[in-house]
């Protein structure tokens, strides 16, 4: 269904220049994380994949999300830190290319395992592409890895497109794996239409539960009746 190579190109568009080149580089250099991490989630956990086309489609999907903020003139929040964009670019492209890594240590709670083994990767980058605030930008990135799975609240804008482009990797024919019997989250496997009515209400229902989406005015989400609605 999609090819690293592919997407890669995809990824290469939404970056471009040194930030993409530094992207690929850790991709191909950490390409046995990736590997490792999705031979335990298929074979220990039972889950579907969670292996390179999983963090390049998370990649590519965040990217545009954050390209659509910036085109409706939505600040990040490295923005509104006083930071330059490209800031932005650097902790989605990263925090989606690390957030599933803690896998392969354990499935709970894998997210904070993934911030232990990507905190000294995350380090090297930072120092290689920006000098000063450093450590703003890797507590940041960090941040975004931490927050993408549903049980923790995201506090930035850039890990909350993460934790949207992590759940709408759900399409028939990559959730094809059954996660646990009657249990309806993005590990489960569904047809079309079942898949994109759970991608909003993960979507919708993360997003009302956000203090990102408090800070922009928004109200509570009713969810109760969703999944039963055509």
């Amino acid at each position: 269904m999609y090819a690293e190579e592919e997407l890669m190109g995809e990824i290469r568009e939404l970056l471009g220049g040194e930030l993409f080149e530094m992207y690929e580089r850790a991709f191909r250099e950490y390409h046995y994380y990736f590997d490792t991490t999705n031979y335990i989630v298929l074979n220990v956990y039972n889950f579907n994949d969670h292996g390179s086309i999983h963090v390049l489609l998370t990649t590519r999907r965040a990217l545009e999300l954050l390209r659509i903020l910036k085109k409706f003139g939505i600040q990040t929040t490295a923005e509104k830190l006083g930071k330059p964009f490209r800031w932005s670019k650097f902790i989605v492209a990263f925090g989606a290319l690390f957030h599933d890594i803690g896998n392969m240590i354990h499935r709970s709670p894998h997210y904070q395992f993934s911030v232990f083994l990507a905190e000294p990767i995350i380090e090297k980058l930072v120092s290689e592409f920006e000098k000063e605030d450093s450590l703003l930008l890797k507590a940041l990135t960090l941040s975004a890895i931490y927050t993408h799975d549903e049980a923790v609240p995201c506090t930035t804008i850039e890990g909350s497109l993460v934790t949207m482009a992590d759940g709408c990797d759900m399409e028939e024919g990559r959730s094809r794996l059954v996660h646990k019997k009657d249990k309806v989250d993005i590990h489960a496997g569904f047809g079309p239409r079942h898949m994109k009515k759970l991608k909003c209400l993960k979507i919708l229902n993360f997003l009302s539960h956000s203090p990102i989406w408090k800070l922009y005015g928004g109200h509570a989400f009713d969810n109760s009746n969703f999944m039963h609605t055509t």
